[in-house]
């Protein structure tokens, strides 16, 4: 969650520059809540959604596109697959249609390019009033475009933060081709020397755990409105739908896994229409040949504390399960308005699982955890099953956990209850600000509702202890008045719970048999505060002869109702208890059977979208016509059984109304259309291997299965129905004539395409050969000034040898008068009459005054052209090769004379040995130029040739001349 911009100080045009906070950095709501998306300020003229086509970015980015990251080289190594992988990958294929959703379809693209003094003019010099709010990445401000007159939200990077590196690297990666409408969109990215930011659309409403929590939630005062209103039942639940959407679209589209999955992390547009953000985790899903997921091992392991699920924690082990524990722990905090991890709560209770722990032994107490702010408008059943999905999600064990995809249908089906007015819970602790209101209501602590302190009477504490003599002593005593009794029986505790309810529940039928005598028709359909009676709670819990005892002294309870028209055959069916649903046909008739929910949905609806074929099979056996019955959105239970994964629940309704294959629901979509654009590739072939199946069926949206599967991004489904024959609407529409003149055209445009397409492959790849030489032709440079500066001191060393060596001659110098041989003067050599001590002087005179030219040379002339550099190289090579010849060849001379007139030989020998040398290294490395020249003539030759046949080839063939050229200095 982010510091806002109005709880603390912060420097006006600075970047945090200390340690950041342990959280992911996401948007908040603007704090003067200025110009939503899409709308300019007041006095401005309106401009529509940003697109990243009308935002200009700069041609030309100043930064290393190969090493961006300086010397991190593993986060270099990642963005240069990132590069090529962008280079490589076609677009990707358009997103799922998602008819919920109120966003219009994303372009997918990557993001233009914007410079660091564009995003400093959108944001004003990084002026507080336009600050969102700071993270672990950076901070966020909302940055204003004015070509476009549009806004989005720059996220800009704490460059002193090294772990901010991959973070922004994931990011880019992730976000450049996702394209849902639940996940938020990528408009740009800044990549300089000092600065990267990444730029999102902006969303005005801002993030979703300022709606949620008490303490950010502000009081609403005397002629102030709430900054933070509270949400409604159907707005959490859209909120709840469109994240399940986005995880389901990472899951199964990106094959992507988020890791920091929580309420910070999703922003609201203006229609409150949710987008998943904050992609600095995520990593790419691990699947072997089988294409089955396997566990990746991450470690140090990031995210927010409650929200990692527990084999993350412990081993660092990281699945798709963990972004669904990580979801289940965002229903709570969603439905409950409490924190994930909150150190206000006893150690034993910081996280949020751990504090509702006994929610799960009783139903009854999931209403006292539900956010107050609600006040009494929600669905019981919606809550019941949302609870039981997040409860699935959150399981210790990650192998139990549901996929998304089927947290996304329990969400769905938790969505189709309607919204009752629920009795108000005397004993519910108010997380909202309207509710802390009321200091006059006594309220209890929610500690004492969840540690069994339901104000049980004798005979509610005797029935839960399974204590028959205890129930039948207290009813003796009270046998007397029937006055009292009734009281005793109709007592109900703090959940509306009744004797017979606490019976039916815990599957005593004993108990019930003996209470059941004294409870008339009316008192037996009491129902508790979860909108259940006796008889539907022990259907839900699949007690069998509780039913039977029920039914025995009342058979009217199988045909009772709650308020939103669910019979128990409902509430057993969606629980796949089939023992219990055969008895209430066979006790009941066809006709509970018919009964349909006020959303219009019967039993057999219920138990086709939770996939218990037995079940279907029951009901379909008992009353064959519910195959064919629609609910209110005209859906048959074959519509609901392809949305989930049981083939045998599709059989079963197809054996029965083959008419239900072709009915189309109030979109116009059949059970093929629905199938397809969930993804089910099973479910469609076993669709299609009927014959009655319509494969032309066009929905409303003027689609056929075969569109629905190309515009949700189910490629393998698509080529499945196109080998089945499906058609496009186009196709059908428009079917195809023989038309000579429009078949050249195509032909000719076709060409054109190609041509277009091979002219463009030929530019890359001439730009990626120019890349290549520009890089060698570097590094033949480099080379080509260290060898100058190496012949520089070699020349150097060769001189100050010459000079040595002639001061320094064996025999040394005539230096006294008296000592002077007849016609030596003072100062000769005493062995200036030798013909050695002349040819060394010679020679080594020779080398001295080479070397000093070639001394003069390098560091007098600057050669600054490079072919210049080669030439005077090629002449200066030559020379030091020749200097090194004659003070090789002045060093034997003097040779001769040190070893003396007997040891003649050695002197020889050292002569042959050292001339070997010379020769051997001078003809070798001639033999390997002269190869070189007549190989390079040749290549140059064959490449003159291929020309016309390839231009790619005779580029790729001169980038291996220039490479072995380096060898030829």
């Amino acid at each position: 969650m982010l510091v806002s911009s109005q709880g603390g100080q912060h420097p006006r045009g600075q970047h945090p520059q200390g340690q950041a906070p342990q959280v992911q950095a996401s948007q908040v709501q603007d704090p003067q809540g200025q110009a939503p998306q899409g709308q300019a300020p007041e006095g401005q003229e309106p401009s529509r959604r940003t697109d990243s086509s009308e935002i200009k970015g700069s041609e030309s980015e100043e930064f290393d596109e190969e090493h961006p990251f300086g010397d991190n080289e593993p986060l270099n190594n990642s963005w240069r697959n990132f590069l090529k992988n962008q280079k490589d990958r076609p677009p990707p294929d358009s997103s799922p249609n998602h008819p919920q959703a109120s966003s219009p379809a994303l372009i997918p693209h990557s993001g233009v390019s914007f410079q660091w003094l564009q995003i400093l003019d959108g944001t004003v010099n990084l002026s507080l009033v336009n600050f969102l709010g700071r993270g672990n990445f950076g901070e966020v401000y909302r940055c204003h475009f004015p070509t476009t007159n549009t806004y989005g939200a720059a996220k800009i990077q704490n460059f002193k933060n090294p772990e901010a590196h991959p973070e922004f690297a994931a990011e880019i990666m992730t976000l450049h081709t996702a394209n849902h409408p639940n996940v938020i969109k990528l408009l740009g990215k800044c990549f300089e020397k000092d600065h990267r930011v990444i730029v999102y659309e902006y969303m005005p409403k801002g993030s979703l755990d300022h709606y949620l929590y008490a303490n950010t939630r502000p009081k609403q005062g005397p002629g102030r409105d709430q900054e933070y209103p509270v949400l409604s039942w159907v707005e959490r639940l859209k909120i709840a739908l469109g994240v399940a959407e986005a995880l389901v679209y990472l899951h199964e589209g990106l094959k992507i896994i988020h890791r920091d999955v929580k309420a910070s992390n999703v922003l609201l547009d203006e229609d409150l229409v949710p987008r998943l953000t904050d992609f600095g985790l995520a990593t790419k899903m691990v699947v072997d040949d089988n294409n089955v997921e396997k566990p990746s091992k991450i470690y140090p392991i990031k995210g927010t504390p409650g929200c990692i699920a527990p084999e993350a924690k412990g081993s660092g082990l990281v699945t798709s399960m963990s972004d669904v524990y990580s979801y289940g722990v965002f229903l709570f905090t969603l439905f409950t308005g409490r924190k994930a991890f909150d150190r206000q709560r006893a150690v034993e209770k910081t996280n949020i699982t751990d504090w509702l722990m006994p929610v799960w032994s009783k139903q009854e107490y999931m209403p006292m955890v539900l956010d107050a702010a609600l006040g009494n408008s929600y669905s019981v059943e919606g809550l019941s099953r949302l609870f039981q999905a997040a409860r699935m999600c959150t399981d210790p064990q990650a192998l139990a956990r549901p996929k998304m995809a089927q947290v996304e249908s329990m969400i769905r089906e938790a969505a189709g209850h309607e919204v009752t007015v629920c009795r108000p819970l005397e004993a519910s602790t108010s997380t909202s600000a309207q509710m802390a209101a009321k200091p006059t209501v006594v309220r209890k602590t929610m500690a004492k509702q969840l540690t069994g302190k339901r104000e049980d009477s004798p005979l509610h504490l005797a029935v839960r202890r399974g204590d028959f003599s205890a129930v039948k002593k207290i009813l003796s005593d009270h046998i007397e008045s029937e006055e009292e009794l009734r009281e005793v029986l109709q007592k109900q505790n703090q959940c509306g719970e009744t004797a017979l309810y606490v019976a039916a529940e815990y599957g005593d039928a004993e108990v019930v048999a003996e209470l059941i005598k004294y409870y008339d028709l009316d008192d037996a359909e009491t129902k508790a505060r979860n909108g259940f009676d006796p008889f539907h709670i022990a259907a839900k819990q699949g007690e069998l002869e509780v039913l039977r005892v029920l039914m025995e002294e009342h058979p009217e309870l199988a045909m009772t109702v709650d308020l939103s028209n669910t019979t128990a055959l409902h509430t057993a069916a969606a629980q796949g208890h089939v023992e219990v649903v055969e008895y209430l046909l066979e006790a009941a008739g066809s006709s509970l059977a018919a009964i349909a929910k006020s959303n219009g949905k019967t039993a057999l609806h219920s138990a086709a979208r939770n996939g218990h074929a037995e079940v279907v099979k029951a009901i379909v056996a008992v009353e064959p016509d519910t195959a064919t019955r629609t609910d209110k959105k005209g859906q048959t239970p074959l519509h609901m059984a392809v949305k989930g994964q049981s083939i045998d629940v599709v059989v079963e309704l197809m054996k029965g109304h083959r008419s239900s294959l072709n009915m189309v629901d109030s979109k116009g979509n059949t059970a093929l259309h629905v199938a397809t654009r969930k993804g089910r590739t099973k479910i469609v072939e076993l669709l299609l291997e009927n014959n009655e199946t319509g494969t032309k069926a066009i929905n409303r949206a003027g689609e056929t299965p075969l569109d629905t599967a190309e515009k949700t991004g189910h490629p393998e489904l698509a080529a499945v129905l196109k080998t089945r024959g499906v058609p496009s609407a186009k196709a059908i529409n428009n079917p195809t004539r023989s038309n000579p003149a429009r078949e050249l055209k195509q032909t000719v445009s076709d060409i054109k395409h190609e041509v277009h397409h091979q002219l463009e492959h030929a530019r890359e790849t001439r730009k990626r050969v120019q890349g290549i030489a520009k890089r060698i032709n570097k590094m033949h440079i480099e080379g080509l000034d260290n060898a100058i500066n190496s012949t520089t001191v070699v020349a150097v060393l060769i001189a100050t040898v010459a000079f040595a060596a002639i001061f320094t001659v064996p025999g040394q110098y005539a230096d006294e008068l008296s000592s002077l041989n007849p016609g030596q003067s003072l100062g000769e050599a005493n062995i200036a009459d030798r013909p050695a001590f002349a040819i060394f002087f010679i020679f080594d005179s020779i080398a001295l005054f080479i070397s000093l030219a070639v001394v003069v040379v390098q560091t007098s002339v600057v050669a600054i052209e490079h072919k210049a550099k080669k030439s005077m190289m090629a002449v200066i090579n030559k020379l030091m090769w020749l200097a090194c010849v004659l003070i090789s060849v002045a060093f034997l001379a003097l040779a001769f004379v040190v070893v003396g007139e007997e040891e003649r030989w050695l002197a020889v020998g050292v002569t042959v040995f050292g001339a070997t040398i010379m020769l051997t290294t001078l003809g070798t490395m001639c033999y390997w130029v002269i190869m070189h020249r007549i190989e390079a003539s040749n290549v140059r030759s064959a490449r003159k040739e291929s020309m016309a046949r390839s231009r790619q080839s005779g580029l790729l063939e001169f980038s291996g001349i220039l490479t072995k050229r380096m060898y030829a200095i």
